[in-house]
Parts: structure tokens; sequence; C-alpha cells
């Protein structure tokens, strides 16, 4: 069984033979399906050129409000895990504007998925793990005391 999460940009184009699609200016607007689209297979062409049954889509790519970040934070060549943290504490839980299942946009993922070959199977990603959703929400440091000092402030935003 060969499975991987996730590969990455230059390995995609390789394999898929052409580069990435470009999102355009539209891409949010009435684009949106037909990039999505090509984009879906685009990924597809590649998955199936490495020898996968299936392809993945990372949450913020069919659903942008999944993340706990902007996505233009990963970009980011190096930065503390402490950089930023969005929940400091007991007050910042009901201010955070949590994803949301009603933000969730069934249409986008089926058209990222219109194109894909009957014999592939399409995986939605999660933004991250566990670890790593905490320490984007919390930062890593406060994490660690927050294991220590605030174990419930910790299963809250876990939960």
């Amino acid at each position: 069984m060969l499975y991987e999460l996730y590969l990455n940009g230059p390995l995609y184009e390789r394999l898929a033979g052409r580069p990435a699609p470009q999102a355009g200016s539209d891409a949010a607007g009435p684009g949106r399906p037909r990039y999505l689209r090509e984009y879906g297979r685009w990924l597809s062409d590649a998955f199936a050129a490495g020898g996968y049954d299936y392809v993945t889509f990372g949450s913020t790519t069919i659903f942008p409000h999944c993340g706990f970040r902007p996505t233009s934070h990963e970009r980011i060549r190096s930065h503390s895990l402490n950089d930023r943290p969005v929940i400091t504490g007991w007050d910042d839980l009901p201010r955070y504007r949590w994803p949301s299942a009603d933000d969730l946009d069934p249409a986008a993922l089926d058209a990222a998925t219109a194109e894909i070959p009957d014999s592939m199977q399409a995986m939605m990603l999660a933004p991250g793990g566990i670890l790593e959703n905490l320490v984007d929400l919390l930062g890593y440091d406060r994490l660690c005391f927050a294991l220590v000092d605030d174990r419930e402030l910790v299963r809250r935003v876990a939960r």
C-alpha cells in the first residue's frame, strides 16, 4: 500500500507534466468552479502518475475558512511556533471565529472532484493534526505552560 498525505508543488508539477493551474483574479468569484475543476484534474493527474489510487485535498483549498491561521502564514519560509497565537487565554475563546460546518460549500468539493477519474477516490485533509492545530492556536510555549497550569483551557481549545 502506497500512501502520502501530500507531496510538494514541484513534484506535483513534474508528475502531472504541467504547471499548476493559476487561480486568476476571478477564482474567488464566478471563476472558482472552473479553477477548482482544473486544479482537481491537475492534482489527480499528479497522484495517478505517482502510482496512487487517490488524491488528497487540503481543507483550505476547498473550504477556505477551515484553517486556523491565514494561509499567508503557511508560506513564510521560517517562523516561530510562538508567532502570533490566536488564543492567549479564556477571554479569546468566545471571540475567536471557530470553523463551522455551515462554512463548508459542498459545491466547491463537487467542482474539485468533478474530473477525477472513476478509478480514484478523493480525501479531504483537516487543517492539521491535533498538535499542529493546538500550536497554531495557542503557540508552542503557551501550550506547554497551559498543559501544566491550565489543562482545562487546552481541553476546551482541543474540543
